[in-house]
C-alpha cells in the first residue's frame, strides 16, 4: 500500500458495518453499496458540528487522558505509553491513513479496513484498538441507562 491516502469508496470501514447489518438511522445499505460502486460519493461531514465536536474531544480530551489511564493501569511511563503507539503504527500501518491515523487492512479481504481512533502495543505484546465517541451531553443520560448502541460495536467487531 503506497503512503497516499486511501479513497474510502474503496474499502468497507467501521462505520460501514452498523449500515450493512442495518443497525444505521443515518445510511442504508444502499447508500454503502453505491459508494462501492462508485455511483455515489461519500458525504462531506466537516462541517457538521457533532463530527467537529467529536473530533475536538477525540484530539483534546480523550486521547491525552487515554494516555494517562495507560500509563497509570498499566504501571508505565509516558515514554513506554508513546512507544506503544510508536510499535502500533510500524507493525499494523498500512499506509493511507488520515489525520496521523493508522489505517488498517483485513489481512484477507482487501476490501475491508479502517481507521481506529488508536491502536497500541503493550509493551508485553497485548494489541489495544480504541474507537472513541463523545456523544452529545442530551445523549448522556440514555448511553447511562440503557447502554451503548449496539451500531457502535459493529465498528470493531
Amino acid at each position: 500500500m503506497s503512503d497516499e491516502l486511501v479513497d474510502r469508496s474503496n474499502y468497507i470501514g467501521g462505520s460501514d458495518a452498523s449500515v450493512i447489518m442495518g443497525d444505521n438511522a443515518f445510511s442504508t445499505r444502499r447508500d454503502v453499496w453505491e459508494k462501492m460502486r462508485g455511483l455515489r460519493e461519500s458525504p462531506d461531514l466537516s462541517d457538521n458540528p457533532n463530527i467537529q465536536r467529536g473530533n475536538h474531544m477525540e484530539e483534546e480530551v480523550a486521547l491525552p487522558k487515554m494516555r494517562e489511564e495507560l500509563a497509570e493501569r498499566f504501571n508505565i511511563s509516558r515514554g513506554e505509553v508513546e512507544d506503544g503507539f510508536a510499535k502500533a503504527r510500524q507493525r499494523f500501518d498500512d499506509g493511507g491513513g488520515h489525520d496521523g491515523q493508522v489505517f488498517l487492512r483485513h489481512p484477507d479481504e482487501e476490501r475491508i479496513g479502517g481507521h481506529p481512533d488508536a491502536l497500541w502495543v503493550h509493551p508485553e505484546g497485548g494489541v489495544y484498538l480504541f474507537e472513541l465517541k463523545a456523544p452529545k451531553m442530551s445523549n448522556v443520560s440514555s448511553i447511562q441507562k440503557y447502554g451503548i448502541k449496539d451500531r457502535y460495536y459493529w465498528q470493531v467487531a
